[in-house]
């Protein structure tokens, strides 16, 4: 760089979402950023979401950006709707200055209770064709991911596992990988169900302890013991409790 260049690199995104009327929402956003190297770009974009009826909601987004790389206008408008309890399809039509896609999805999120997850996607159009495919299980002691990627004639495929060695009161355990923190749950019985936030997240062990990892930080956390199925002679001082993470 010359010592006249300029040297400022940084981004600001400022958004707001608000309801308008009973079934439709609307998210506004502000975007501004600088590169040394490739320059200024601002944009803004647009959002609302129509619940056409109890299961089939309209998605309507449009974006605006101009910078180092032109004006660039962005049109997405997509049909969500459920099968089953926990899957998703979306049908989402792209239509942009540099041409359009149609996008097919279907995705079930993996989560401790429901531990197979999945996203199969196609994309077809001028910009680009691709096909996206993951399949996800999470288990108490970890998380398993495989990937197959395909985009214009070439593939790839990936496969990814991930978990956590956990040490605490002189014992060590495994979980799912930890993000922000965990709590351990010494219930002294093994074989109890836990649940955080209402949400299933496994059993105690041989010793009676669980790790959980999906402790979410700076909130309170309602942790508890499901006792329904232990012995009648088995008696806990309390099977609740109420933990947050420290700053």
């Amino acid at each position: 760089l010359t010592p006249t260049a300029d040297r400022l690199t940084g981004s600001l995104v400022a958004g707001i979402g608000f309801q308008i009327f009973k079934n439709q929402y609307l998210n506004l956003q502000l975007t501004e950023s600088n590169d040394r190297d490739l320059g200024h770009l601002d944009g803004y974009a647009a959002q609302t979401t129509f619940e056409l009826t109890r299961n089939l909601s309209l998605l309507l987004d449009f974006e605006h950006q101009q910078g180092y790389e032109g004006i660039e206008n962005d049109f997405y408008t997509s049909l969500v709707f459920p099968i089953g309890q926990s899957t998703f399809v979306s049908v989402t039509q792209d239509g942009s200055t540099m041409g359009g896609n149609t996008s097919y999805e279907v995705d079930r999120a993996s989560r401790p209770d429901q531990p197979l997850g999945y996203t199969f996607s196609d994309t077809a159009g001028s910009n680009e064709n691709q096909v996206f495919d993951e399949v996800t299980y999470e288990a108490p002691f970890g998380q398993y991911d495989v990937q197959h990627t395909g985009f214009e004639g070439t593939s790839t495929n990936e496969v990814d596992v991930a978990g956590a060695i956990d040490f605490a009161d002189r014992s060590v355990m495994f979980s799912r990988p930890i993000t922000d923190g965990y709590a351990v749950v010494d219930a002294g019985v093994p074989g109890v169900p836990v649940y955080v936030n209402g949400i299933w997240v496994g059993t105690t062990n041989g010793a009676g302890l669980l790790a959980n990892p999906d402790v979410v930080p700076y909130a309170e956390n309602e942790v508890t013991l499901d006792t329904s199925s232990l012995p009648l002679n088995l008696n806990f001082n309390t099977t609740s409790q109420s933990l947050a993470m420290p700053f």
